[in-house]
């Protein structure tokens, strides 16, 4: 099971609250939470884009520039945690072998 999967909308279900509490200790909050009966299983929702308001400037441009900052961060770190857990599944321990 993924971790953190992104949709086309602009927005990334995390499913594993260890990813959640980093994401939450690094000041960055979900938009919404809840029970997914599809997986069976807690998630998070997390705004990964800007949305066509927010790119219309409907804020002032210190706000703008603030939330960009904010999203890369989001996604610099699930980044980070998805390529430490394909590394641990796809490890080879060659002295092992």
């Amino acid at each position: 099971m993924i971790d953190a999967e992104y949709d086309n909308k602009g927005y990334c279900l995390v499913i594993n609250e260890d990813l959640k509490n980093l994401l939450s200790q690094n000041g960055i909050s979900p938009i919404e939470s809840g029970i997914s009966h599809y997986i069976n299983s807690k998630y998070w929702k997390y705004q990964t884009q800007l949305t066509s308001e927010q790119l219309d400037g409907m804020f002032n441009k210190h706000s703008k520039d603030e939330l960009v900052r904010d999203l890369n961060k989001l996604n610099e770190i699930i980044s980070q945690w998805n390529d430490a857990k394909y590394n641990d599944k796809y490890n080879l321990k060659r002295w092992e072998m």
